[in-house]
Protein backbone atom coordinates (compact mmCIF):
# COMPACT_ATOMS: atom_id res chain seq x y z
CA UNK A 1 0.00 0.00 0.00
CA UNK A 2 1.44 3.45 -1.05
CA UNK A 3 2.30 5.23 2.33
CA UNK A 4 -0.30 8.17 2.80
CA UNK A 5 0.79 12.04 4.21
CA UNK A 6 -1.27 14.50 5.61
CA UNK A 7 -1.24 16.52 2.57
CA UNK A 8 -2.36 13.82 0.47
CA UNK A 9 -6.21 14.42 2.38
CA UNK A 10 -5.98 18.01 1.45
CA UNK A 11 -5.70 16.74 -2.15
CA UNK A 12 -8.36 14.45 -2.12
CA UNK A 13 -11.01 16.19 -0.52
CA UNK A 14 -13.86 14.21 -2.09
CA UNK A 15 -12.35 11.10 -0.68
CA UNK A 16 -12.09 12.55 2.83
CA UNK A 17 -16.29 13.52 2.47
CA UNK A 18 -16.20 9.83 0.92
CA UNK A 19 -14.46 8.67 4.52
CA UNK A 20 -17.18 11.23 6.77
CA UNK A 21 -20.01 10.07 4.99
CA UNK A 22 -19.90 6.04 5.04
CA UNK A 23 -21.26 4.44 7.56
CA UNK A 24 -18.91 1.16 7.58
CA UNK A 25 -16.37 3.46 8.09
CA UNK A 26 -13.82 3.25 11.61
CA UNK A 27 -15.91 5.17 14.33
CA UNK A 28 -12.71 6.84 16.08
CA UNK A 29 -11.10 8.28 13.21
CA UNK A 30 -14.43 10.08 12.27
CA UNK A 31 -14.94 11.33 15.43
CA UNK A 32 -11.48 12.75 15.77
CA UNK A 33 -12.58 14.20 12.40
CA UNK A 34 -15.04 15.92 14.02
CA UNK A 35 -13.19 16.85 17.33
CA UNK A 36 -11.17 18.54 15.15
CA UNK A 37 -13.46 20.73 13.06
CA UNK A 38 -15.35 21.72 16.14
CA UNK A 39 -12.23 22.24 17.89
CA UNK A 40 -11.32 25.10 15.61
CA UNK A 41 -14.51 26.63 15.30
CA UNK A 42 -15.96 27.05 19.03
CA UNK A 43 -14.32 29.41 20.67
CA UNK A 44 -13.53 26.71 24.45
CA UNK A 45 -9.74 26.36 23.34
CA UNK A 46 -6.66 24.95 25.30
CA UNK A 47 -4.52 28.30 24.46
CA UNK A 48 -7.31 30.90 23.40
CA UNK A 49 -7.13 32.29 19.57
CA UNK A 50 -6.77 35.88 21.03
CA UNK A 51 -3.31 35.50 21.81
CA UNK A 52 -1.75 35.99 18.91
CA UNK A 53 0.11 32.78 16.56
CA UNK A 54 0.29 30.55 19.77
CA UNK A 55 -3.60 30.72 20.25
CA UNK A 56 -3.58 30.12 16.38
CA UNK A 57 -0.99 27.36 16.56
CA UNK A 58 -2.87 24.57 18.58
CA UNK A 59 -5.31 24.99 16.14
CA UNK A 60 -3.05 23.56 13.07
CA UNK A 61 -1.73 21.12 15.49
CA UNK A 62 -4.69 19.68 16.13
CA UNK A 63 -5.70 19.66 12.62
CA UNK A 64 -2.18 18.69 11.48
CA UNK A 65 -2.31 15.92 14.46
CA UNK A 66 -6.13 14.51 12.92
CA UNK A 67 -5.04 14.47 9.10
CA UNK A 68 -1.81 12.65 10.22
CA UNK A 69 -3.92 10.13 12.34
CA UNK A 70 -6.98 9.76 9.36
CA UNK A 71 -4.62 10.16 5.85
CA UNK A 72 -4.03 6.14 6.50
CA UNK A 73 -7.93 5.55 6.73
CA UNK A 74 -8.87 7.62 4.38
CA UNK A 75 -6.53 6.84 1.40
CA UNK A 76 -8.79 3.87 1.06
CA UNK A 77 -11.85 6.05 -0.49
CA UNK A 78 -9.64 7.87 -2.75
CA UNK A 79 -10.94 5.00 -5.23
CA UNK A 80 -14.14 6.17 -4.90
CA UNK A 81 -14.97 3.08 -3.41
CA UNK A 82 -13.77 0.39 -5.45
CA UNK A 83 -12.01 -1.26 -3.71
CA UNK A 84 -14.78 -1.86 -0.48
CA UNK A 85 -16.52 -3.37 -3.53
CA UNK A 86 -18.90 -0.44 -4.38
CA UNK A 87 -19.65 -2.19 -8.52
CA UNK A 88 -20.62 2.14 -8.98
CA UNK A 89 -17.51 3.24 -8.02
CA UNK A 90 -15.37 4.88 -10.17
CA UNK A 91 -11.53 4.31 -10.28
CA UNK A 92 -8.77 7.01 -10.13
CA UNK A 93 -5.49 5.92 -11.42
CA UNK A 94 -2.18 8.47 -10.97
Amino acid sequence: MKKSSALSVLRHPRAFARFLGDREAPLLPRLFALFAVLYVVLPIDAIPDAIPVIGWLDDVGVIALVLAWTSRTVAKYRTGGADRGDPHAVVVRR
